[in-house]
């Protein structure tokens, strides 16, 4: 099974393949080697029993001349003893292998033996005989040489010349078995270049199949986070709307501390929303941070507000305490620090039945000189965490065997979160706890020291960006044109919702002589053709047109007629960096996300009608 995983792997797969193809080849040729090793061998010795046999023939002729020169008296009988000890050594040539090897062989040799034993033993050492024994011993070698001349021509000279050409056809077999072992090995390369490729086809083919799958859930995922999102933010912004302009009514001071209780709370709720819908943002920690100038000891009294309640009702003694050495404002984003501290406390007021809860705050310095470490320690004496259990706290969804009870219930995303926003603000959360005695949550969170040139560059932040402002000199013309004095602004609110169109109409009175309200697009649509408006706030999801639609149509129609196009604010619970190119795409100047602060409206508008103002005011003295 390992190498099976071994061999699947991509990477290793063509050292893989290069081996096993090298193993082959190599045991093809060595097979080849030694059959052709078998075949020289027996080659080499057919060649030397061949010259042996030859050798032997040849000097028995010479005998056999010798006899005859002997007979007619050309040379004397002496020299006969040379031949046949010629012939002698030439027989001795041939050893055992060669004898056994050839029975026909075998019989020659004896009969040559012999007849050399029989010619020494009857003539002697000196050689003496008579003509008949001369004659006899002639005709005997003669019928010898004949028979082993036959055999030398019928068996061995053939098989030389069998040898010869079975060595030409070893050659050309060896020269066709490289070939096709190429050839062989060039195919093998082939398949497995066609094997890797439709591997790589299959794996790209399924890759393509999980993005696009991939992408459909991520969209459906985006899909139902800007739903919920745009469902559950439109009736905070009508909350948290009117929330804000009854704080600007006539109240008495329990019933002020009140309505700041609901803003505030109202506040940390939109943040938390913020965080909770947008999954795609929780798991990559991808969270933005706004650096405002805040007061520790405001946050802390918040939180302590929005808490106190809670363990009053249930008999827990809550108190705080901030360190005398801790800077009254600091720079960071405070909203995010009172969510995570807001649910540390909150966790801890539910988890503690008898007892105190205590909140601790201290400011130490930071990484660097430009940096403060902010620290918040949460004590409670509840039911506390056991080691096993505070390992996994911070894990997204993890519940506590005490918080899988009836009344502990909960998400279990709480710590995961507030986690995620100390490390992303250059922090970290962590936790001490002892089972039955209680738990220590620790939150710190990096920030900046208050001076007026941070102040400054936040309110730089703040201001409404170049191309908004070249669109408000853009309506001098159109305002001229009008007839229309310097006295209010007109504007036009798009939203299906009749509580936001009621709060944006609240935020917008002081700045304006006119407001119209448009229930959908096209209804927007039909108001921009008939009268003149400064600014639409317009809201994105509607039913039927969109805004984005509403908007295209909207300034594509002024541009047809030559007419300066009005300022678009979207107002919108959407509010992605994706979502807002789009925006500025179909011609947004900009953006207010939903649940809209007052402030922020009063600026905007403050800023459309004083920059209008001024250049109505410039134009009237030219004139």
């Amino acid at each position: 099974m390992r190498l099976h995983r071994i061999l699947s792997t991509r990477l290793l797969r063509p050292f893989a393949v290069v081996a096993v193809l090298a193993a082959v080849l190599w045991a093809a040729i060595n097979s080849e080697n030694q059959r052709r090793q078998v075949s020289t061998d027996d080659a080499l010795r057919l060649s030397s029993l061949t010259w042996k046999v030859n050798e032997t023939i040849y000097e028995a002729l010479r005998l056999h001349i010798a006899l005859l020169q002997v007979e007619q008296g050309n040379v004397p009988a002496k020299s006969l003893q040379t031949r046949i000890d010629v012939l002698w050594s030439r027989l001795g040539i041939f050893d055992q292998k060669d004898i056994f090897s050839d029975l026909d062989l075998k019989e020659m040799v004896k009969g040559y033996e012999s007849f050399l034993t029989a010619l020494e033993k009857s003539w002697g050492k000196d050689l003496k005989f008579n003509s008949q024994q001369l004659q006899a011993a002639k005709f005997e070698l003669q019928a010898l040489n004949a028979d082993f001349r036959r055999l030398w021509i019928t068996d061995y000279l053939q098989q030389h010349r069998s040898v010869v050409h079975f060595a030409q056809y070893n050659s050309n077999r060896d020269a066709v078995f490289h070939n096709n072992l190429i050839i062989a090995s060039f195919v093998a390369v082939l398949i497995y270049c066609a094997f890797e490729c439709v591997v790589s086809f299959l794996a790209a083919k399924k890759e393509r199949t999980l993005r696009r799958e991939a992408i459909k859930k991520s969209e459906a995922k985006s899909a139902f986070v800007a739903n919920v999102s745009h469902e559950i933010r439109t009736p905070l912004n009508g909350v948290l709307g009117m929330a804000q302009l009854l704080s600007e009514t006539s109240l008495t001071p329990q019933q002020n501390g009140m309505v700041g209780t609901i803003l505030t709370s109202g506040k940390v709720l939109q943040h938390t929303i913020n965080d909770i819908l947008d999954i795609s943002k929780i798991d990559s920690n991808a969270f933005v941070f706004a650096e405002r100038v805040f007061s520790l000891q405001e946050i802390v009294q918040n939180v302590f507000v929005i808490n106190e309640p809670t363990a009053r009702s249930i008999g827990i003694d809550f108190s705080f305490q901030i360190s005398s050495e801790s800077p009254v404002k600091l720079l960071g984003d405070s909203m995010r620090i009172v969510q995570v501290v807001n649910n540390l406390v909150s966790n801890a007021l539910k988890f503690t039945d008898v007892g105190f809860v205590n909140l601790r705050v201290s400011v130490r310095d930071g990484g660097s000189p430009s940096t403060r470490q902010l620290m918040f320690s949460i004590e409670d004496s509840g039911c506390g965490l056991s080691e096993h259990e505070a390992q996994l706290v911070f894990d997204p969804f993890y519940q506590t065997e005490q918080a899988t009870q009836k009344k502990y219930k909960g998400t279990g995303l709480g710590l995961s979160i507030s986690s995620a926003i100390c490390k992303a603000m250059g922090g970290d959360l962590t936790v001490s706890s002892v089972l039955g005695r209680g738990s220590t949550f620790t939150a710190t969170f990096e920030v900046k020291p208050f001076c007026s040139s941070a102040m400054q560059d936040i309110e730089k932040k703040e201001k409404i960006g170049d191309g908004l402002v070249r669109k408000i000199s853009d309506l001098k013309r159109a305002r001229q044109d009008n007839e229309l004095s310097n006295s209010g602004l007109r504007l036009l609110i798009v939203d299906d919702s009749k509580i936001n169109r009621r709060v944006l109409g609240a935020f917008s009175k002081k700045h304006s002589n006119f407001i119209a309200e448009a229930e959908t697009g096209e209804e927007a649509i039909s108001l921009t053709e008939e009268k003149y408006f400064d600014v639409i706030f317009m809201d994105i999801n509607m039913p039927g047109m969109g805004g984005k639609a509403a908007t295209s149509k909207i300034l594509s129609e002024k541009k047809r007629l030559g007419l300066p196009p009005p300022i678009i604010i979207a107002v919108t619970a959407n509010v992605m960096p994706d979502q807002l190119q789009e925006y500025r795409a179909c011609g947004v100047d900009h953006t207010v996300a939903k649940p809209v602060r007052k402030r922020e409206i009063d600026y905007l508008l403050k800023e459309i009608g004083g920059r209008i103002a001024m250049d109505e005011l410039g134009v009237q003295r030219t004139g």
